[in-house]
């Protein structure tokens, strides 16, 4: 996990601060939930406290391979409509994993650009970084990515910016 974050983020020409939010693989195990948060932590460094992390899983369950496409998807729709969703059925935290989930109801988001993430049973991680800028926005001159138009739904279009996504096999 953490070196698909690291080079993601290399890949994006991203900070770790600069993450709005994380839509995590959040399969809710003991176990998995330690390993991806310690991933976070190697990953993101002690940014990681202050970024607002969802799981998506909690709605739907696990499609296995599926499920990135699933959680990209809504990540998107998180992006376009400025809203992060709660984790549902998120009750105890877990004092290992220390991480800023959202459980309350969702959470109006400041920043626009997030980390989702996956992983497989097997050993394989892969994260992308997605950001959406408002029609007129501009990206930093060090971006060279493609853009798309979203219509919002709420009388204004975004643009879906694609940075970059990384995937890597790793064993821990």
């Amino acid at each position: 996990i953490a070196r698909s974050i690291q080079s993601a983020l290399r890949r994006s020409n991203l900070e770790p601060d600069q993450i709005g939010h994380i839509n995590a693989h959040g399969k809710s195990t003991q176990r998995d939930d330690l390993v991806e948060a310690r991933g976070y932590y190697w990953g993101l460094g002690d940014a990681t406290r202050r970024i607002p992390v969802t799981a998506l899983k909690s709605y739907f369950g696990h499609f296995d391979g599926g499920s990135g496409a699933v959680e990209l998807a809504g990540s998107l729709l998180a992006l376009r409509n400025e809203t992060l969703p709660a984790t549902l059925n998120y009750k105890i935290p877990d004092p290992r994993c220390r991480l800023n989930v959202v459980h309350d109801g969702p959470q109006p988001l400041r920043n626009l650009t997030a980390l989702t993430v996956n992983r497989t049973a097997i050993g394989q991680s892969a994260a992308a970084i997605i950001r959406a800028l408002r029609v007129g926005a501009s990206l930093d001159s060090r971006d060279s990515i493609q853009a798309s138009r979203v219509p919002s739904g709420l009388g204004q279009t975004y643009k879906i910016h694609s940075l970059t996504a990384a995937a890597r096999r790793s064993h821990t």
